[in-house]
């Protein structure tokens, strides 16, 4: 198709109707691509000093000088000109980035920086609002963006809340959060007996912080770290009542102060809340079968067998097991072929105050080659394996009420939700699983991953989803149709959490 008209000079022209597009693509780019800014700086502050290092900001963000960045953290970069790759070695990390390209690999691992690299003024550069995590995460030390201020910081101290205390004194009762510096922090009572203390950019180990305990004024410790801030709740016995909030130093800690006398005298307090109570013991189990009703789950390539039905025969054997087990009992959050919204699978476990939550599913691929089992823990994806798991797990979203009709944003949803309070134990007890189903499922194990998983994420205890196996691979549907398999992943699980118990369970 073309246009004809004549110039000023009476020439006639022709203009292809597919080159002005390309040209008007051509602009676009450029718009994209030019900084509006050249030669802009910001500044790296580590240790009290300051680095100023080239950076551009461009129409989608403001871009950073790779190799000065990394030459500024102590890194040891190299620059491949044949391959447009760089290569840097940092803190027993090993990163590489290709020029032009949107993908940079850690330790072997791709993540998406979303905007390629640029080339600008002789220098490699990287969008810094999607670098910035990345580089928190691999880093040993905290690294925090700040663009109001332009300023990156790397925060020498990993964390700067220590420890928490609880006294009884003469006017009432006295609870301490000891920190490495003063912090402005805000508090306040929820239902449930709660006292929820914020603390605005502490850095804490939740895992330090979580407890439970048993007869005492003080039920319940939960911690919980976010970008930048972290909050500690305590659940008391009873509802603590008024107070008031205070600071001290030597060290520096802040204080909340309950003036009512007479509101604890029959709960023991030790001085320290640290406490002589001991922990309670892992004792109840929550067991869910993935699907059901009408989220029939993955279907066998085969025999058309539906996941919801092998991981409900599963489910119920595990419970057997841990049933007969005098140090353990079970609750399972379906019995039958019934659907339960992921929210309401979570409240099941929350309500019991259960000790450890196992989503049972089976795997399933487009392709009809992959195969093994695999261990899922909650935690930022970081391959597409994982995420396509997480997408797969996280479709029963659409069969709830008001649910996404697209649920391939919920991965980028749970970024910005994931609680990671008992990351550290479900990874170990991720590990645990993994390794018997290794040694007794005799199928390929495609290890431990982490991912975005809806189910978890609304459980507040240690939780893993286990694939069992691939339905969607005719050998592996084959056997998990068989009773003999499914009794094998359920004693492989069951066999897993006696280990988690003895590692984790103070009485057992």
């Amino acid at each position: 198709m073309t246009g004809e008209y004549s110039d000023t000079l009476g020439c006639p022209m022709k203009i292809k109707v597919r080159d002005i597009l390309q040209r008007l693509v051509l602009a676009l780019a450029i718009a994209l691509i030019v900084p509006v800014v050249l030669s802009a700086e910001i500044t790296l502050s580590s240790a009290g000093k300051t680095v100023a290092i080239r950076s551009a900001q461009y129409k989608t963000g403001e871009y950073v000088a790779l190799m000065e960045l990394f030459d500024a953290l102590g890194g040891r970069t190299t620059w491949n000109q044949l391959a447009k790759t760089l290569s840097v070695d940092l803190a027993g990390h090993h990163w590489r980035f290709q020029l032009f390209s949107p993908f940079v690999g850690i330790d072997g691992d791709p993540y998406n920086l979303v905007y390629p690299l640029r080339f600008q003024d002789d220098a490699i550069m990287a969008p810094l609002a999607t670098l910035a995590p990345l580089l928190d995460a691999a880093h040993p030390m905290r690294v925090v963006w700040q663009p109001e201020q332009r300023m990156l910081i790397i925060e020498t101290e990993q964390f700067n809340i220590l420890e928490h205390r609880i006294e009884r004194k003469k006017n009432g009762l006295l609870l301490e959060l000891v920190t490495t510096r003063p912090l402005k922090f805000e508090a306040f009572a929820s239902e449930g007996n709660w006292l929820n203390i914020t603390l605005f950019e502490g850095q804490l180990d939740p895992g330090k912080f979580n407890r439970r305990y048993r007869s005492s004024l003080v039920r319940e410790v939960k911690a919980y770290q976010f970008d930048q801030s972290a909050q500690v709740s305590f659940r008391f016995a009873r509802n603590p009542g008024a107070f008031v909030t205070g600071t001290a130093t030597e060290p520096d800690r802040l204080q909340i102060i309950f003036e009512d006398t007479t509101f604890f005298p029959d709960y023991p307090t030790p001085p320290n809340i640290q406490m002589e109570t001991n922990p309670e013991p892992i004792d109840l189990i929550v067991i869910d079968p993935g699907h059901g009703g009408k989220d029939s789950g993955a279907i066998g390539r085969k025999k058309k067998t539906k996941e919801k039905d092998i991981v409900l025969r599963i489910g119920k054997y595990l419970k057997e097991l841990i049933d007969k087990d005098k140090t353990m009992r079970a609750i399972i959050t379906r019995h039958d072929d019934r659907f339960i919204p992921l929210h309401v699978r979570a409240k099941i476990a929350n309500d019991a105050g259960a000790d450890l939550f196992i989503s049972i599913h089976a795997n399933a691929s487009p392709k009809a080659k992959p195969r093994g089992c695999q261990t899922f823990f909650l935690a930022r994806a970081k391959n597409d394996d994982a995420r396509a798991v997480a997408q797969l797990e996280n479709a029963a979203l659409q069969y709830e009420d008001n649910g996404p009709a697209d649920t391939s944003v919920v991965n980028f949803i749970l970024l910005d939700m994931i609680q990671t309070e008992f990351q550290r134990e479900s990874a170990d007890l991720a590990e645990l699983v993994q390794k018997e189903f290794e040694h007794r499922l005799k199928i390929p194990s495609r290890g431990v991953d982490q991912a975005g998983f809806v189910v978890l994420n609304k459980v507040y205890m240690p939780a893993v989803l286990v694939e069992s196996a691939f339905i969607s691979n005719e050998k592996e549907e084959k056997l998990l149709r068989k009773k003999s398999f499914q009794k094998k992943v359920a004693e492989a699980i069951y066999r897993s959490i006696k280990s988690f118990k003895k590692k984790y369970d103070p009485a057992y």
